[in-house]
């Protein structure tokens, strides 16, 4: 929990939808992934990476799932 905290997930199984919002990294921590993250009834892999002061997230495997990755600035 706390790493979903930190990262800022939020998944909502019934409409097939992962929430980001405002993701964050640990000092010294350049990139994270999470493999097989489940969502409804499929998974999906999600990158983070540092680029600069900002973190930003790169979904894999989610189109085919039919999973939908919303970032909220």
């Amino acid at each position: 929990m706390l790493l979903q905290a930190i990262l800022g997930v939020r998944i909502d199984g019934q409409r097939k939808e992962v929430h980001i919002e405002r993701p964050l990294l640990p000092i010294g921590i350049e990139s994270l992934g999470i493999r097989d993250l489940p969502v409804a009834d499929t998974r999906i892999d999600l990158q983070f990476h540092r680029i600069g002061n900002e973190v930003v997230a790169v979904p894999h495997r989610h189109i085919a799932g039919g999973v939908r990755v919303l970032a909220h600035l």
